[in-house]
C-alpha cells in the first residue's frame, strides 16, 4: 500500500463488514448507523449515500429478513387470510414445500405462487 501511494494510486486497507463500520472516517461522516432489529437487537447499516436537502433520507427500519413481509404482500394481491396462513412459519405450509411469494422463480427457494388473478 505504501508503494502505490507513494507512486500517486490511491489505495487503503481491504476492511471486512465490522472494521468498515468501526472506521473512524466512517463513524465521523456518519455512513453506518444503528437500527434496531427484532432478533439481533441494534445493528449498524449503512445510511443513505445520498444527502438530499430538500427530502433527506434515513434508515427507519432493519432490512427484512426472508419472508418477512410475504403475508402482507399476498394480501394485497387477493389471497385469502387461509391461504396466507400457509405461509406461516409454524405451519406446515409454503416455506415447507418450498413455495415463497417471488413473482418470479426465486433462486434457491423454489417455485413462484401463482398470484391471486392466475397468473
Amino acid at each position: 500500500m505504501d508503494l502505490l501511494n507513494a507512486k500517486g494510486v490511491p489505495s487503503g486497507p481491504i476492511l471486512n463488514v465490522q472494521e468498515a463500520y468501526e472506521n473512524e472516517q466512517v463513524r465521523h461522516l456518519g455512513m453506518a448507523v444503528p437500527v434496531e432489529h427484532p432478533a439481533l437487537g441494534e445493528i449498524r447499516v449503512q445510511a443513505p449515500p445520498v444527502t438530499l436537502s430538500r427530502t433527506p433520507a434515513s434508515v427507519r427500519l432493519h432490512a427484512p429478513d426472508a419472508s418477512e413481509h410475504t403475508g402482507e404482500i399476498l394480501g394485497e394481491l387477493g389471497f385469502s387470510r387461509d391461504d396466507i396462513a400457509l405461509h406461516e412459519p409454524a405451519s406446515t405450509g409454503l416455506k415447507e414445500v418450498g413455495l415463497t411469494a417471488c413473482e418470479r422463480p426465486c433462486p434457491g427457494r423454489g417455485q413462484r405462487i401463482p398470484s391471486a388473478r392466475g397468473e
